[in-house]
């Protein structure tokens, strides 16, 4: 169909302003990737990691782009960066969003049988932070799971509905430059949201946590046994210097250095 060729333009001009954080794609996978009701819905991870997906919508009055977690896989991802070991994602994650200016929203739709999905909710995506973002999840899975909640005193029983969480959205004229210049502002927010772990690689990483403490201290005894062997340290030293890597874990960066400037000038050899 012609009018999806489109948002082939639109999804280069989308390439170029993210450098890198959106896929490569043949004209025929944009193509593809347009559904019927005209919007397009770029996945930007697989089964393995499932991140969220890039949204376009080409108007005669502008053109949408969007962050969008459109699935249980997806939100539950999403919702990982609130877990301890996200923490510094999630730091950087609120900072990225505290430079978006008013143009940009964080919206919540209930998807629709007609495929023209609901604004529940919608924010200043500035104003995003760890409380409205959890509300926001725990209200995704309500709509999801549907049920009976209580309106005005009253019981209303609400059909389970798909979730479309909107992290970012911005609109803009018809105008490359324009666009340009606010998709490339959701590449930091994006860069961010593309690094969070799942569950497979946080547990690999617990695995390989001593394996990795293990490797620094056998660097550590070498060097040190290289230190003593050219008459650097003295025996006494090098057991005191053994027995402080034990004891003080949080000197370990320090005493590493330390034996690493005994030992460069024998590294780099004569003048």
């Amino acid at each position: 169909m012609a009018w999806r060729s489109k948002y082939v333009d639109w999804y280069r001009e989308t390439e170029r302003s993210l450098e890198g954080l959106a896929p490569r794609l043949e004209d025929r996978e944009v193509v593809d990737a347009v559904e019927a009701h005209d919007e397009a819905n770029i996945r930007l991870g697989g089964e393995e990691r499932p991140s969220p997906s890039l949204h376009l919508k080409v108007r005669d009055e502008g053109v949408t782009i969007a962050v969008r977690y459109d699935s249980k896989k997806s939100l539950d991802h999403l919702a990982r960066i609130l877990d301890e070991v996200h923490s510094e994602q999630r730091r950087s994650l609120f900072e990225n969003v505290k430079s978006l200016d008013a143009r940009y929203q964080t919206r919540l739709y209930a998807g629709a049988a007609d495929d023209r999905p609901e604004l529940t909710r919608s924010y200043l995506a500035g104003r995003l932070d760890e409380q409205l973002l959890s509300r926001l999840l725990e209200e995704a899975g309500s709509m999801r799971k549907g049920g009976t909640t209580v309106e005005y005193g009253r019981s209303v029983y609400r059909q389970p509905r798909s979730p479309l969480l909107h992290l970012a959205e911005v609109s803009t004229p018809l105008d490359p430059a324009a666009y340009r210049d606010a998709a490339s502002r959701l590449g930091p927010l994006l860069g961010v949201l593309l690094d969070i772990k799942t569950q497979r690689e946080i547990i690999k990483e617990r695995l390989e946590r001593p394996r990795v403490k293990a490797n620094r201290y056998r660097d550590y005894v070498e060097a040190l046994n290289r230190a003593r062997r050219e008459g650097l340290i003295s025996a006494e030293r090098r057991r005191d210097l053994d027995r402080l890597w034990r004891d003080s874990p949080s000197d370990r960066d320090s005493l590493m250095a330390e034996l690493d400037a005994l030992l460069s000038p024998r590294d780099q050899g004569p003048k």
